[in-house]
């Protein structure tokens, strides 16, 4: 009987996988490549075969973080399409969490190894970058125009970007330890944004 022949492409992504569940439990440094082979089922010499090595992995894992956070925020912009200034502003603030929804390991990881890094690359300040670039586009697009733009993306990371990546992080450490449901948490975070950084970002916007 002849073997069953490997799709690469599910094993490069059950690698991946494997070891972004490493790097978020025990860290980069503390992930070792044998424990992501065992933990993806595969072969280590296999995982050299598709990476070079334990940072390249790391990189691939960025990469397709920021390509699906590009996907997504495309996906968020096309489904606000034909609102006012109101209603988007509105609809963002509870859509906002789908470009972060699933990459909560990827986003630990992101920020505890940027943080280290002597390259500080900043992922997540390209996703920002991005974000803010499509935001400003769709703006124009339905005649609001900005007054100042560089106050407006230091409060995007401010009062936006910033709380809403760590409660991602911490949503459910929070709950497990407040007993609370997350779903309630989470409906709370949203109404206190738009009490504060959604309120300013209309106040920010003119006709």
């Amino acid at each position: 009987m002849s073997k069953k022949k490997r799709n690469p492409q599910k094993t490069r992504e059950k690698i991946l996988k494997a070891a972004t569940k490493l790097f978020a439990e025990k860290g980069f440094d503390g992930a070792r490549v044998d424990e992501i082979a065992q933990k993806a089922k595969v072969n280590k010499a296999l995982i050299y075969y598709y990476f070079k090595s334990k940072e390249e992995i790391l990189d691939e894992i960025t990469k397709q973080f920021l390509e699906e956070s590009l996907r997504r925020k495309h996906q968020l912009l096309t489904r606000t399409e034909g609102m006012d200034k109101k209603e988007l502003i509105q609809s963002s603030a509870e859509r906002i969490f789908d470009l972060y929804k699933g990459n909560e390991d990827v986003l630990r990881i992101i920020i505890t190894e940027e943080l280290k890094s002597e390259k500080k690359q900043w992922p997540l300040f390209q996703v920002l970058d991005m974000g803010l670039a499509d935001g400003l586009k769709m703006a124009r697009d339905i005649g609001i125009s900005i007054k100042k733009k560089d106050r407006l993306l230091r409060a995007a990371f401010y009062f936006g970007f910033v709380p809403i990546a760590f409660f991602t992080l911490l949503k459910d450490e929070w709950a497990r330890y407040y007993k609370t449901d997350k779903k309630r948490d989470q409906k709370e975070f949203i109404e206190v944004l738009k009490k504060t950084y959604f309120r300013f970002l209309m106040e920010e916007l003119e006709e």
